[in-house]
């Protein structure tokens, strides 16, 4: 039983079934809502090792919406058992998030393997989850790319590296010299391949030996060298040698290189092209000093790369926050170390690219997130749904925006939070604040309170006016009590004539002896919006539940 309180401070309470009241909810929340209640009733099922009602509840999400069902695949917070269903989805958008899900089942994978896109099937052979028959049959795909990723795939064994480096292909052998699990000596014999190709993947390869990498950093191929010298494998002698080197795209890969040390960055950071100042620039070894000196460089690229380091100190970037560029500023924008109060100053900038930064920025605050997600570029507002730091509120909003890319962030957002709902927090907003406390919000709070609850005995707080109000909650609250109230009784009540989700939770409580997730599918075929009824008369009647 739930016991629902008038006010916090009554004692006064209405006592309600716990599974009639989300069986009365399941029919007036919205969308998203109803995936994360039913979310959590999927993994109930899962963990107690049945399959009571699990193909229907499957059906039911293969009928949701492009939107929803994008959001649902980009979800990897989400049961994979739940996402099996969208294999064969017609959606390629879906399909494409599933073979990147990290968590997705082999079987699936190996469904997806043999999908007609080849950008699926390269998202497979990329997941470390595929099985290694189905790398191997990938790996002879018809398309070069997904051919040269599957034999990239690290969970590749080592009899089949040993195989494949000594193919007569030039290309199988520049594939695999590249996957970071091929055994040293089989590297080390690469290394000596008659094609320069095979070298410069031999040389890229964070797994090749730091011998190997000395043998090829006297390549007499440019590109080789740079491989070498990008290497975080290679030793330091080498890097040294490197940074002298005539090729600039060597010394441009020195300049990336993360064990780079401070004298030899501090050198480069002279040096006459732009490109390896940047490279220094965006090095995360390159010490505060040099980054204030690459701040004043004429190449806009280099200070672009000193704003997005997260080295730079505040002084500097809130100089460079004000450049004329907005390349530089995007860069203060997405930088994690920027400021509170300047990324709050960059929300307003003119430019649509620098308050995207700003919203995709994890560092942002709550304060800003909520200006910018009122922005009116959509993009903007998708990055803001996208944040980690979004509130509750906010995805509510967002996820009824006029523009799909919004609405589909919005919603992948709120269900990769819904491990983190909090159940004695969340409702009180919707209940109390008068943006977002209408009836229908204030049923979804309700329900995933319910849901989210750990006990079958629970006590919500909802405001002491709860059963005057002309709306879907009274009416629900109302109706769910108990004992309940009578057929007749409440086909008189005053919200049936105009309320078609109290119609709909006149049906669910009639069925209240059935246990809530059987009433769903008992009432419609895919869960929801045809359920039934019984008119005046006693008799059953199918009746559409439009949508509040």
């Amino acid at each position: 039983m739930i016991h629902i309180m008038h006010n916090s401070e009554s004692t006064n309470t209405i006592t309600c079934d716990r599974n009639t009241l989300l069986c009365a909810l399941w029919q007036i929340i919205d969308e998203v809502t109803a995936v994360i209640v039913a979310t959590r009733w999927f993994k109930y099922i899962h963990n107690n090792q049945t399959n009571d009602g699990t193909q229907r509840l499957m059906q039911y999400f293969c009928q949701l919406d492009d939107d929803m069902r994008e959001a649902m695949g980009r979800t990897s917070s989400l049961p994979t058992q739940f996402l099996e269903a969208f294999a064969y989805d017609k959606n390629i958008i879906v399909r494409l998030f599933l073979a990147h899900n990290p968590n997705m089942t082999p079987k699936t994978l190996q469904v997806l393997a043999e999908d007609a896109s080849k950008h699926v099937r390269k998202a497979v052979a990329s997941n470390r989850n595929t099985p290694l028959e189905t790398l191997q049959r990938l790996g002879g795909d018809e398309d070069w790319e997904v051919c040269k990723i599957a034999l990239r795939n690290p969970k590749l064994s080592a009899d089949i590296f040993w195989r494949l480096a000594e193919d007569r292909n030039w290309y199988v052998r520049e594939a695999v010299a590249g996957n970071p699990s091929m055994p040293f000596k089989a590297l080390q014999r690469l290394a000596e391949d008659e094609d320069w190709d095979v070298h410069r993947a031999v040389a890229d390869n964070p797994g090749t030996p730091a011998e190997t990498l000395c043998g090829l950093a006297r390549h007499q191929r440019g590109d080789v060298r740079a491989a070498v010298a990008r290497n975080p494998n290679t030793p330091l002698e080498i890097l040294r040698r490197l940074a002298e080197d005539d090729n600039r795209y060597v010394r441009v890969g020195v300049a990336h290189n993360p064990k780079t040390p401070y004298d030899i960055l501090q050198r480069l950071a002279e040096d006459w092209c732009d490109d390896v100042r940047a490279g220094v620039s965006s090095n995360a070894n390159t010490p505060a000093e040099v980054l204030r000196c690459l701040a004043e460089d004429k190449s806009t690229g280099v200070r672009a790369a000193v704003a997005g380091n997260p080295n730079t100190p505040s002084e500097t970037l809130r100089r460079l926050a004000e450049h004329w560029e907005s390349d530089v500023r995007v860069a203060v924008g997405g930088n994690p170390n920027a400021p509170p109060d300047l990324l709050h100053h960059l929300a307003k900038d003119s430019s649509s690219f620098v308050r995207s930064a700003v919203a995709s920025n994890p560092k942002t605050l709550m304060e800003t997130l909520k200006y910018l997600s009122e922005d009116e570029n959509r993009y903007v507002r998708a990055e803001t749904a996208s944040n980690p730091n979004v509130t509750i509120q906010m995805l509510w909003r967002l996820a009824r925006d006029v523009e799909s890319d919004v609405r589909k962030c919005a919603k992948a957002q709120m269900l990769a939070l819904a491990e983190k709902f909090s159940p004695d927090i969340y409702p009180k907003h919707l209940f109390t604040e008068k943006d977002y406390g209408d009836a229908v919000l204030a049923c979804n709070a309700l329900a995933i309170q319910l849901t989210y609850s750990p006990s079958p005995e629970a006590t919500v707080t909802l405001p002491a006016d709860v059963l005057d109000r002309d709306d879907l909650l009274s009416a629900v609250v109302w109706l769910c009590r108990v004992p309940p109230p009578s057929l007749e009784e409440a086909q008189t009540h005053r919200f049936y004539e105009h309320c078609a989700g109290y119609r709909a939770a006149v049906a669910a409580v009639y069925m209240h002896h059935m246990t809530w997730f059987d009433a769903q599918l008992h009432a419609s075929h895919l869960l929801r919006p045809i359920c039934l009824w019984q008119d005046k008369n006693g008799a059953s009647k199918a009746a559409h539940v439009a949508r509040p």
